[in-house]
């Protein structure tokens, strides 16, 4: 967006980045849940998360929680849960 005044130049205001990236999140929490739902609903374990297809289905899904790792729980029929930080992009790992 660019804001200026009669007498100034134009300023590029970065503002809605921010909005922007926090939308991307948004977008990729949910198709994770989307993705997670549907496995419970099919009646599959989560192979993603290193589980066989027979293994524990997802049962519960809770959002921003308390958690250290607070972005999705997803509670298994095992009582079990997986921890998830669905970030949008690439971390980087190593040195």
């Amino acid at each position: 967006m660019e804001c200026g005044g009669r007498d100034g130049p134009a300023v590029r205001h970065s503002a809605s980045r921010g909005g922007q990236a926090n939308e991307a999140g948004s977008l990729h929490r949910s198709g994770i849940a989307a993705y997670l739902a549907a496995y419970g609903l099919a009646g599959h374990g989560v192979e993603a998360a290193g589980y066989p297809a027979s293994g524990p289905t997802p049962v519960t899904l809770s959002f921003e929680t308390e958690e250290v790792v607070d972005d999705i729980r997803c509670g298994l029929a095992d009582e079990t849960a997986l921890l998830l930080q669905a970030s949008g992009r690439a971390a980087r790992t190593g040195t």
